[in-house]
């Protein structure tokens, strides 16, 4: 019926990302013959009134009077079951199709009235590529024409090591070859880490472990067996690395003095186990256990003579040291940087705490994007990768790269999509491609049934949607392989998307049975 034609046209015009047919034209589900008066009434409304009609829908959810437009909906009572009912109360009165996720994504009714108008108004659709989006993003996009003047860093090193020289991550695995990212090495927690019947429930009783993450080599990094048995098993893994890493020319003066460090590190385990178990304490006690000197420790080592930082942004500290680098050497700071991220689980309160949030799964595996999912289990890596100036050589290019932040989302910890989404279309917009250029995302994909869907979401809104896109779009999920490596995680994920690349096949995602 013309009613019917109708109501499909306005659902068109109503989404964010318009076919190209329609792009432009105002007005069109008005001009329809015999179209729904209410539809054409509603894609008129100002944003004053769709926030009215979104305010009075959420006191009805919430049963309150007093929500401000500003106010976080999370704070004042919306859980998950009324963010539901609010979804299908609001998607019902406004005529529009709303994402399960709306309350995570626009966590005010300011910010779900701005979404609400954008997807009634036809020229929100004019994004279809997500630039727009992008340059109106934080993060580096400004620095794309720098990078294409000046040519993209790259990762690389010696031809046998090519983008990471190192990587270590779980039992098994050893020194990482290109199956350690791929087969499930997820196991029982060692009884040389701590007693999971003491500490524990016996339900959270599995990782992804390192061995012999106690061995130090005295003699190669000139150290003495005091000194040796204090350092964090952190920062002995990092010398270890970055000296497989570096290339024999990098000894010399003139280069030496133009490499960075960046290193992702984070927890403070190791300092109270060497006290609980009677360690001595000496005058280099304190470079021993702080993290801060890691960084410093590298430079000194190897006499690096570039900017040296430790950092610590969570789960994003192995990708943030990548970033860090490159700008290092964008900036002319530095020729070249070791960009490096560690995560050990040496004793049992972090995972006590972990458990006490209930980010833990307790089958212990990471199920991204199955409907089983129900959390993460930890990991542990040592990542190590060189960053050299310049578009020629070996390793995976970095084309383009960015940051962001959510800002004042729905919680501190909950996700946000349309920041995820600005920040994937600004890393495209720097690398000076379109969306429909890319061919596969290494996912975050920690294995929860939130998360999951808003990264899936926003990645389909930023890469999907976008014109002359014919290829799908392939995810990856390194997680549901060896864990969630915390803060080395996603240097992890960097380093499985430089191995597909070069083999030009996908990793298949474990553990993967019913999409969530």
């Amino acid at each position: 019926t013309v009613d019917a034609i109708a109501r499909y046209a306005h659902a068109c015009l109503a989404s964010p990302f318009l076919p190209s047919w329609a792009t432009g034209d105002d007005d069109f589900a008005g001009r329809i013959p015999g179209a729904h008066p209410s539809q054409c009434a509603i894609a008129s409304l100002s944003l004053s009134s769709v926030a009215s009609s979104v305010a009075r829908v959420v006191c009805e959810v919430l049963g309150r009077s007093d929500i401000g437009g500003g106010d976080a909906l999370m704070d004042a009572g919306l859980d998950s079951m009324s963010s539901t009912q609010l979804q299908e109360s609001l998607g019902s009165s406004l005529g529009l199709s709303l994402p399960a996720t709306l309350a995570f994504d626009y966590p005010t009714v300011d910010a779900i009235a701005r979404y609400a108008h954008a997807c009634l108004a036809s020229s929100a659709g004019r994004r279809s590529d997500g630039a727009s989006v992008a340059r109106g993003a934080g993060g580096s996009c400004a620095s794309a024409a720098r990078w294409r003047r000046g040519g993209s860093p790259h990762l690389g090193g010696p031809p046998c090591a090519r983008l990471c020289h190192e990587i270590w991550v779980g039992a098994g695995c050893g020194s990482g070859r290109a199956g350690a990212a791929t087969r499930d090495i997820c196991a029982a927690v060692p009884p040389c880490r701590w007693d999971c019947e003491a500490a524990v429930s016996p339900t959270r009783r599995f990782g992804a472990f390192m061995r012999d993450v106690s061995d130090v080599d005295l003699a190669a990094f000139r150290l003495s067996a005091p000194d040796g048995t204090q350092m964090d098993p952190q920062h002995r893994l990092l010398l270890g690395v970055s000296s497989r890493c570096l290339p024999l020319p990098m000894s010399s003066e003139g280069t030496s003095a133009r490499c960075g460090v960046v290193v992702g590190i984070g927890g403070f385990e190791y300092g109270p186990i060497y006290s609980r178990h009677g360690g001595a304490r000496t005058s280099s006690s304190v470079t021993s256990f702080n993290l801060s000197v890691a960084c410093g420790r590298l430079s000194f080592f190897h006499g690096l003579q570039g900017p040296s930082y430790s950092i610590d942004t969570a789960c994003s500290s192995g990708l943030a040291s990548i970033h860090i680098g490159c700008g290092g050497i964008v900036a002319a700071e530095c020729s070249s940087a070791l960009a490096l991220s560690v995560n050990l689980n040496l004793d049992s309160p972090g995972v006590r705490a972990r458990q006490a949030a209930s980010m833990l799964a307790s089958d212990g595996r990471c199920k991204t994007l199955d409907s089983r999912a129900n959390g993460y289990v930890f990991g542990e890596s040592c990542t190590c990768a060189l960053l050299l100036s310049g578009g020629d050589g070996p390793g995976a290019l970095v084309a383009g790269s960015s940051v962001n932040q959510d800002g004042r989302s729905s919680t501190l910890t909950a996700p946000n999509g349309p920041s995820q989404q600005r920040v994937i279309a600004s890393a495209v917009l720097s690398a000076g491609a379109a969306g429909s250029a890319v061919r596969a995302l290494q996912m975050h994909g920690t294995g929860t049934p939130l998360g999951d869907p808003i990264e899936t979401g926003a990645a389909a809104a930023a890469l999907c949607q976008a014109r002359g896109r014919e290829a799908p779009l392939c995810l990856e999920a390194v997680k549901s392989a060896v864990g969630h490596a915390e803060i080395a995680a996603g240097a992890v994920g960097a380093l499985q998307a430089s191995m597909s690349l070069r083999s030009r096949m996908g990793a298949g995602v474990n553990h993967l049975r019913e999409v969530n």
